[in-house]
């Protein structure tokens, strides 16, 4: 019988004296230390070239981000959006520059973006600078992605999430870099920040139009959905996303759902007839729209018929849909608000609900065949 050689025991731990120990902690300490004057020195010579509020630099303040939240880009501390407004337009020179000094226009720097959310429409000194650096690639570069059908590399993104925090006065700026753009990803970051000014972009619809039909499928998603953010309440935006909800593109319809959720009640129409749509993705996508932003129109007849239809269906992924969707009718008729949760006791008993809430609602929908 083979034996297995014996396990090599672990080196003996050496313990450290009393003299290491001190040594380990002084070159510790000085290392700190060096750090925090080299901080010091770093902050002093920017202080002689940058603005500055509370004795640190425009720098300093920049670097107070809240790094554990998860928004993009990060917002600021309190006290670093305190210095930003006291620093006001003084500030433009300084955030130019260092965002023409980054590395690339790709480049994502989440202090210097907020400055300009904070400064807002006073920035519009800045518009002409920022339009330059957001379309300042090699026009090779451009070119290598100006047919992406999937994805794209973000150019210009941060110029052009500043020249959005600025407002309707760079509209025509952003528009011009849309229209002219070569790459997906500059026509995305353009469109984003129409997205940043809400409904003050509303003379853009016609061209968000355009791009819904753009080549690259994520440029295209953007422009659907930010007609629903920058076209409420015009004609011609509801009836493109009505249009879109029932296109063969199933990415799309869902994202024209989503959009279509900021016209409330003049969206639920093109809504419930989502909730027939044959994928089973964006029926769930229609009715969460739905029943969060006009929550009384989920008792609507007609979502009934379907809930109905779809509770006798031979999919078995059909029939779990249908009881999702009949217990928040079921609440909601009841005067609760639907909570989107099934409780584990009554998981068994859904299909069962389901049925006495169309037995009490609309008991004609029932017909002969209870539910399997």
């Amino acid at each position: 019988i083979a034996t297995l050689p014996p396990v090599p025991k672990p080196p003996p731990v050496v313990p450290q004296s009393a003299g290491s120990k001190l040594l380990s902690n002084v070159t510790s300490e000085a290392s700190l230390l060096a750090a925090s004057l080299q901080d010091k020195l770093e902050e002093m010579r920017a202080s002689a070239t940058e603005p500055g509020y509370e004795g640190h630099p425009l720098s300093y303040w920049l670097r107070e981000v809240q790094w554990e939240s998860s928004t993009m880009p990060q917002p600021l501390r309190p006290e670093a959006e305190r210095a930003i407004a006291h620093t006001g337009t003084n500030a433009i020179p300084f955030l130019l520059k260092r965002m023409g000094g980054a590395s690339s226009s790709m480049s994502f720097d989440s202090g210097t973006l907020q400055a300009f959310r904070i400064l807002g429409p006073s920035a519009r000194s800045a518009i002409p600078e920022l339009a330059r650096l957001a379309t300042n690639q090699p026009e090779s570069v451009l070119r290598a992605e100006q047919h992406l059908k999937h994805g794209f590399a973000a150019f210009g993104y941060g110029p052009l999430y500043a020249l959005g925090s600025i407002g309707p006065e760079a509209m025509p700026a952003v528009l011009s870099i849309l229209t002219n753009a070569i790459a997906p990803g500059t026509k995305h970051g353009a469109i984003g920040a129409l997205a940043a000014m809400g409904t003050n972009a509303r003379p853009a619809v016609p061209v968000l139009l355009w791009y819904s039909n753009d080549e690259n499928d994520m440029v295209a998603s953007a422009a659907v959905s930010v007609l629903g953010v920058v076209g409420v309440g015009d004609p011609a935006a509801l009836a493109a996303l009505e249009h879109i909800a029932q296109s063969p593109n199933v990415s799309l319809r869902g994202t024209a759902l989503q959009a279509l959720s900021h016209f409330g009640d003049q969206a639920v129409p093109a809504l419930i007839l989502g909730l027939g749509d044959t994928n089973h993705g964006t029926a769930y996508i229609a009715f969460h729209m739905l029943a969060y932003n006009t929550p009384q129109a989920i008792t609507n007849a007609n979502v009934l018929a379907i809930a109905a239809a779809r509770l006798q269906s031979q999919d078995a992924s059909w029939r779990e849909w249908a009881a999702y969707v009949l217990r928040a009718v079921g609440q909601q008729a009841s005067g609760a608000k639907p909570d989107f949760m099934m409780p584990i006791s009554r998981k068994h008993l859904k299909f069962e609900d389901a049925t006495n809430v169309l037995r009490r609602l609309a008991p004609k929908l029932l017909g002969d065949h209870p539910p399997r």
